[in-house]
């Protein structure tokens, strides 16, 4: 059995799983979030931090619709380095996404066919948060 790891590596300043998107990649109607992007560039290390990094591609549809009452978080803490130190304001929401990734070297390639939080066990949530300098 062969496991995949497509990620965008791990940038200089120690992060991983993020990849930089076009700012055309995300479009905010109103309480609805889309964010689209082909052929992202990432590596498939074809396990979590293995040594192998063939260069691979992803595509994917994400797009966000929120509901309910705004849930507002107020800080705890004066302190910018604490994690409770942010404020903001939430609204529980429905995910519908689609994903698919190809390995540039081996082919190897997958297609999802739709995911969504619209069920028990799913979960998201859309919203704006402040913190650090931003805070005050």
């Amino acid at each position: 059995m062969q496991v995949n790891d497509f990620n965008p590596g791990i940038a200089s300043s120690g992060l991983f799983w993020t990849a930089q998107v076009p700012d055309r990649a995300l479009e905010i109607r109103g309480r609805s979030v889309r964010l689209h992007a082909e052929n992202v560039p990432v590596v498939d290390s074809q396990t979590f931090l293995g040594t192998v990094n063939n260069p691979a591609i992803v595509s994917f549809d994400v797009t966000w619709v929120s509901f309910g009452k705004v849930r507002h978080l107020r800080p705890v803490s004066d302190d910018p380095t604490d994690p409770k130190s942010f404020a903001g304001e939430f609204r529980l929401a429905v995910s519908t996404g689609t994903f698919s990734g190809t390995n540039l070297v081996t082919g190897f390639s997958f297609t999802s066919t739709g995911a969504t939080t619209d069920d028990p066990d799913g979960f998201a949530e859309m919203g704006t948060e402040r913190n650090g300098f931003f805070l005050r």
